[in-house]
């Protein structure tokens, strides 16, 4: 005899379609909303600032490591060729800001030079990146 209890009880299952696609937007969300910056690719060491801000959005980086050498884009180039590489980055993101990355070895003559080349390339945004602390 068979007993009503046994063949009232069904298996518990739960739908996770409902999980996977918010995991999906949620995933969706943070990928469409990440800033990719492309680094310098020289090792420069920043120097620290108090009042350091984030940059958001695009940017044009010239880095200057600490002997001296100026790189954009993973290239070496020489300081004569910072406003025409500046000036050809802006004509493909009009709005992006110029922000110098540079060690805190660089003499600060050079460093006056790189951002000068970035305003005469017509760059009206320039900062200098510092690691944020004191």
């Amino acid at each position: 005899m068979k007993s009503k209890r046994s063949s009232a009880l069904e298996e518990a299952s739960v739908n996770m379609s409902p999980m996977i696609d918010m995991t999906f937007l949620l995933l969706i969300f943070f990928i469409v909303n990440m800033n990719f910056t492309k680094e310098t690719g020289i090792e420069i060491k920043r120097p620290s600032a108090v009042t350091a801000e984030a940059k958001s959005g695009d940017v044009i980086l010239v880095g200057i490591s600490s002997a001296g050498t100026i790189h954009m884009n993973g290239k070496r180039i020489d300081l004569s060729n910072v406003r025409p590489a500046v000036s050809r980055a802006r004509n493909k993101t009009p709005k992006a800001a110029c922000v110098v990355v540079a060690d805190e070895a660089v003499r600060t003559g050079l460093l006056t030079r790189v951002i000068d080349e970035c305003k005469l390339a017509g760059a009206g945004d320039i900062s200098v990146a510092t690691r944020s602390g004191g």
